[in-house]
């Protein structure tokens, strides 16, 4: 069986005006999945910022707040995501998105009402039940709602709802999170959702099936075996999908920690870092997955494996800005090169989709990206923040001189009473230890561009596997 990629090709009878809803029904889709997809990635960006807050408050180390931002969202989220996604190659893709924003919504309202580590724990596993079947659901819907060509562009559209969250989640740090605490802006943030999954109910509708595929209508999803063993049997989605859960582990590993790094490192306060977060993180994604969106499409009418190519080239630049960055004694030029870094590290999610969607039968898209973002979600969301966290407590732990750091400085600070001493060896080696361990978080970006690179040696024009 061949490894190469040959895109779907209409016929002319299915191509065309009657073929699609109009374009103002489709504004309407993708704005609603946009907006959809900001209160799904609120759900996720907040707890980054409110992070330092909720581990002094909950009186939990670096590792667990790790497993709080990784393992506890993301195990239940992939697992999850498969059985979602078959039943969304089954059923109405749109009740499905619907569902699972209210879901999520729900329990991210119950996170802001945990008392300790443990019911935290329960409450994030919760939130990945529910965000497990947007994405795959939507995906899905977006390749029958628009041809091929057109698909990494609308796709890293209807992704800006991830950059314009960052936006949301500062304000809500800074200003309810601020005045009223952490509780108070995960409770705010959850709210919404639930009137966004009811509007997605009532307004959106069922596309048919591989209408844009110059296949008839598909009414009966491809079987489980026969989907999972098509892909897994061509090197090219095996080779992509692990270069995007290598970027995925960095990702996270980075953005848990993000605020905490400005407040520990370079004295910010919480609404400073939210905003910091906030910023950086909406023009960074939104340039890069715009740039990577269109970029790819445009490319990849001269050649497909520029899809590959052109992530690959962004994470080389983005490795060496985000360890630059991280060296910097001035808040400031940390803050502009991990922009920097953002943006070329964004390039690389909607291309690699759109080979995902090119790859994957029309009867089995949702599995297809369910599959993919397994991979990504376990290895980056999950094991991602815990390497992170594991590694600043060890480094913390080689600079304090006074011994069990974790006994002495719960919370990454000394308890009241304590000398001056103990309360600056503390916050020296909390600082110590959350530095080295984002300096080195980077690296396995410049493993992910060579496997990009792979990819694209089995990323050919004009050919699919059979079958």
């Amino acid at each position: 069986m061949s490894d190469a990629v040959r895109p779907f090709r209409p016929s002319s009878s299915q191509s065309g005006p009657k073929a699609a809803a109009s374009s103002g029904y489709n504004r309407l889709l993708v704005t609603l999945l946009c907006v959809a997809g900001l209160f799904n990635f609120t759900d996720r960006n907040l707890f980054p910022v409110l992070a330092q807050s909720i581990k002094q408050d909950l009186r939990l180390s670096d590792l667990e707040l790790g497993l709080l931002g990784g393992p506890s969202f993301a195990f239940v989220y992939a697992f999850a995501g498969l059985p979602v996604a078959r039943l969304a190659d089954r059923a109405n893709r749109v009740r499905i998105i619907a569902a699972t924003t209210i879901i999520w919504s729900i329990f991210c309202t119950t996170c802001g009402l945990a008392q300790n580590f443990v019911q935290m724990l329960v409450a994030r596993a919760g939130v990945g039940i529910g965000e497990a079947g947007f994405f795959p659901a939507t995906t899905s819907l977006v390749g029958d709602q628009f041809p091929a060509e057109r698909r990494a562009s609308i796709l890293s559209v209807i992704q800006l709802g991830s950059p314009a969250s960052t936006i949301f989640c500062a304000i809500l740090a800074a200003t309810i999170g601020t005045m009223w605490g952490w509780r108070a802006a995960l409770i705010a943030a959850g709210l919404p959702g639930i009137l966004i999954g009811l509007a997605v109910w009532v307004l959106l509708k069922e596309p048919k099936r591989g209408v844009f595929d110059g296949e008839a209508a598909v009414t009966v999803a491809l079987p489980w075996r026969a989907a999972i063993g098509q892909l897994l049997r061509q090197s090219t989605f095996l080779r992509v999908t692990t270069a995007a859960a290598l970027v995925t582990f960095c990702v996270n590993a980075i953005a848990v920690f993000y605020v905490s790094y400005f407040v520990r490192i370079h004295g910010w306060t919480l609404a400073q870092g939210g905003y910091a977060f906030g910023i950086i993180q909406c023009i960074a994604a939104t340039v890069g997955l715009l740039a990577g969106g269109f970029g790819a499409d445009r490319l990849a009418r001269r050649d497909p494996r520029w899809r590959c190519w052109l992530p690959a080239i962004g994470l080389v630049f983005a490795t060496a800005a985000y360890v630059v960055a991280f060296q910097q004694s001035q808040a400031l030029a940390a803050a502009g090169l991990i922009l920097v870094g953002g943006m070329c590290l964004f390039t690389f999610y909607t291309p690699s989709i759109a080979i995902v969607q090119d790859l994957a039968d029309p009867r089995s898209r949702a599995t297809a990206v369910a599959i993919f973002l397994l991979a990504g979600t376990v290895l980056g969301v999950g094991f991602g923040p815990v390497a992170a966290g594991f590694a600043s407590d060890f480094f913390a732990q080689r600079n304090f001189e006074y011994g069990s750091f974790l006994a002495l400085c719960p919370g990454g600070k000394a308890l009241p009473g304590a000398s001056p001493l103990l309360f600056d060896a503390c916050a020296r080696a909390s600082a110590t230890g959350l530095t080295s361990a984002l300096t080195i978080s980077p690296l396995p970006l410049l493993l992910s561009s060579m496997t990009y690179v792979l990819a694209s040696r089995t990323l050919k024009p004009n050919e699919r596997p059979a079958g």
